[in-house]
């Protein structure tokens, strides 16, 4: 799964459950540590969408997975699962095990 194949992973999130998994992953990256992990530019695109209140369409999303993953992959793939997306977590988890994410 490339960069580009993420936005399919965000097309399985539905649209009602956008606002809670958005707040949920701005507060894992918020919380995380090692934010040297996180690629500046990923971060400025993050903070760009923020400030237009654009997190829960489909690039707000895809960059806060792709940060989230960033920066704990482990809390990133619970919470998903926590709200009820582990096929989200599951097809994330698999690419990762292929390193192709």
């Amino acid at each position: 799964m490339s960069s580009v194949d993420l936005s399919e992973v965000v097309a399985k999130i539905p649209k009602s459950s956008r606002s809670s998994i958005s707040t949920q992953l701005v507060d894992i990256l918020l919380n995380a540590k090692g934010g040297d992990k996180l690629p500046s530019s990923l971060a400025k695109s993050f903070l760009y969408l923020w400030q237009k209140d654009k997190l829960e369409e489909d690039e707000g999303m895809e960059v806060l997975l792709r940060a989230a993953l960033a920066l704990d992959a482990e809390a990133t793939l619970k919470q998903l699962k926590e709200s009820n997306l582990g096929e989200v977590a599951d097809v994330i988890q698999k690419a990762q095990q292929k390193g192709v994410i």
